[in-house]
């Protein structure tokens, strides 16, 4: 049998303009458009989408942060994304500390399952002075890659999925001092464990 060549795939497009990114969570998706839009979809619950509410979204919807986003990373039933000025911000469910930041009131409201959660995207304070390079969100955690190669974590770690040891759950973000000697490059997260890729300190800059 013969088949026809293959063809690359064209850039994706939709909401008027073509995506740079992409990240899918539980049960909602977010893309970053070229220019720096940021677009969410999916389920609402707990405010994963960041658009103010806890409505579905069968469509992409632009979520109003003000700023360029760089990148964006979705998890269970929350959700981050980094700005190109180097901002962190936060959104969804944060009943483990995935968000990194006690939401403001204004910014809140209270979820189908009784607790409060983040419907609007809420500014990680805690990392106001790193450089991200790359962030990534487990089920209820979260990962954030500095640009001088350290690793910040928080949310649960049940499974000891933040690095940290036997800590607790973490409300804020935490570097992981046990990679200190090493200068991660990107990070990766699962429902409850995560990867990340790096090279010795002193190897860093060859």
């Amino acid at each position: 049998a013969t088949f026809p060549p293959a063809r690359p795939p064209a850039s994706a497009t939709f909401a008027g303009g073509k995506v740079a990114s992409a990240a899918g969570g539980w049960s909602h998706s977010l893309a970053v458009l070229r220019g720096g839009r940021l677009l969410a979809f999916g389920c609402g619950e707990a405010g994963r989408l960041g658009l103010g509410d806890q409505r579905d979204r069968p469509t992409p919807s632009a979520v109003p942060l003000g700023e360029a986003v760089a990148m964006a990373a979705a998890g269970g039933a929350h959700s981050l994304a980094a700005t190109a000025g180097g901002r962190v911000y936060a959104f969804g469910d944060g009943r483990q500390g995935q968000l990194g930041v006690e939401p403001p009131d204004h910014a809140t409201a209270m979820s189908a399952a009784g607790h409060r959660c983040c419907v609007f995207p809420a500014r990680v304070e805690a990392l106001a002075a790193i450089s991200p390079r790359a962030v990534a969100c487990g089920g209820d955690f979260s990962l954030v890659v500095a640009h001088d190669g350290s690793l910040y974590s928080f949310g649960a770690n049940s499974f000891g999925q933040l690095g940290l040891g036997c800590a607790p759950d973490q409300r804020a973000p935490c570097r992981v001092e046990a990679l200190r000697h090493v200068a991660i490059a990107t990070a990766a997260a699962g429902a409850g464990h995560c990867l990340a890729a790096g090279w010795p300190r002193d190897k860093a800059a060859e």
